[in-house]
């Protein structure tokens, strides 16, 4: 099994479920849940899954699926299809309430992560770590750049540093400032603390 975000560095499409799982249905929940990456991976697009089960002492004892696909039209192929609907059926009979999916897509697809049972940071954590990144890169392109487009027309040079800019921040900027701040942005949220009678 593949894990998410290990076949490429660009933003691709997540969906995220999110379940409470019955006492003492955990080990038929696990069973349903890798059968159910199982049956993705045979759907076109299909890049890693996980399920991440709450760690000992975690501030959640949410239970979580991911799965990855290239592109949100293959997402939704497989979403779509009568396998997943299948295995959606046979889950919810071992979980309590309805299960909550989440859809990952553009900039939170930079910030995977299948270490621990945290998926996506905190959205302050993303815009600072992308604010990082995309900050010096506007800033240094151009000038970079003005030597080869700057006798082009207004809207042709725009378009040469955007497409330079979009370029270095898919796949080098973000790609290394995730790996970089990685343990911050994914460090465990603190329980809240529980006032003393």
């Amino acid at each position: 099994m593949q894990s998410p975000s290990s076949t490429t560095s660009s933003p691709q499409a997540i969906t995220h479920v999110k379940w409470q799982v019955k006492p003492g249905a955990e080990a038929a929940l696990e069973e349903v849940a890798q059968a159910t990456l199982q049956a993705a991976s045979t759907f076109p697009g299909y890049t890693g899954g996980n399920l991440l089960q709450p760690a000992p002492g975690a501030a959640s004892d949410e239970w979580q699926l991911l799965v990855q696909f290239a592109t949100p039209a293959q997402l939704r192929a497989w979403q779509t299809s009568a396998l997943c609907r299948s295995w959606k059926a046979q889950s919810d009979a071992l979980t309590e309430g309805a299960a909550r999916v989440e859809r990952i897509n553009g900039l939170e697809g930079w910030f995977t992560h299948s270490g621990s049972e945290a998926w996506a940071p905190p959205k302050w954590k993303i815009a600072l770590v992308t604010m990082l990144g995309i900050y010096p890169t506007i800033m240094l392109v151009p000038k970079l750049l003005e030597p080869l487009v700057g006798s082009w027309v207004p809207w042709l040079h725009s378009l040469a540093v955007t497409s330079v800019v979009m370029v270095l921040m898919t796949w080098l900027v973000m790609p290394v400032l995730t790996h970089l701040f990685n343990r911050w942005l994914h460090a465990p949220q603190a329980a809240p603390a529980t006032p003393n009678k």
